[in-house]
């Protein structure tokens, strides 16, 4: 059984990142698979630590659960949300270490690459998750995605299919790392820091 999270990066409520992140949930479970969403909306978390966390053990929870992860994340001023990246500041690699990551960027407008670029570039070196190399970009997010049906006389056809692809990817990452992650090589004791 695959354990997915699926975190909805928006700190708005009602967000076309939430719409998307209910989509993808919906896919998964049509499989049988159990995912669920995190919205960092409901989840608050104070920037930087900077005080009582009371969202935290909920969140931590979550990451721990997961097997996979799908980080929905909206491009606000052509980079990514800082809920996601706040969010990363709390974690650490025994919670997402050596697992695999898909994701998703959303825009408004013919955006959501840099939010993409943005989180491949930083965050990963001491928390050690494992961005695929798949990802899935929405733009128009507000014509898109409005319906489960797969439907070729859609706009949105190609971008369902191509969503289907990527979760069986990512599906595939998770079962061969859950392999490495049981497996006694991991050392975060001696080796806490990436280099």
């Amino acid at each position: 059984m695959k354990q997915i999270l699926i975190i909805s990066g928006s700190s708005q409520a009602n967000s076309q990142s939430l719409k998307i992140s209910e989509y993808l949930r919906d896919v998964l479970n049509k499989d049988a698979e159990i995912s669920q969403i995190l919205d960092l909306n409901k989840t608050y978390l104070p920037i930087l630590k900077s005080q009582e966390a009371k969202n935290w053990p909920q969140i931590e929870s979550q990451l721990n659960w997961a097997q996979a992860m799908i980080w929905v994340i909206p491009e606000w001023n052509g980079g990514a949300n800082p809920s996601i990246k706040n969010m990363l500041l709390y974690a650490n690699s025994d919670l997402i270490g050596h697992k695999p990551v898909l994701l998703v960027g959303v825009s408004a407008g013919r955006g959501g690459f840099y939010p993409l670029m943005e989180i491949r570039t930083s965050g990963h070196k001491d928390t050690r998750y494992l961005i695929i190399p798949e990802n899935i970009v929405v733009n128009n997010c507000h014509k898109a995605l409005n319906t489960l049906e797969l439907n070729k006389s859609d706009t949105d056809y190609d971008l369902k299919l191509r969503i289907n692809y990527s979760l069986s990817i990512l599906k595939l990452y998770q079962e061969n790392l859950n392999k490495l992650r049981q497996s006694k090589l991991i050392d975060h004791k001696t080796y806490p820091f990436g280099m």
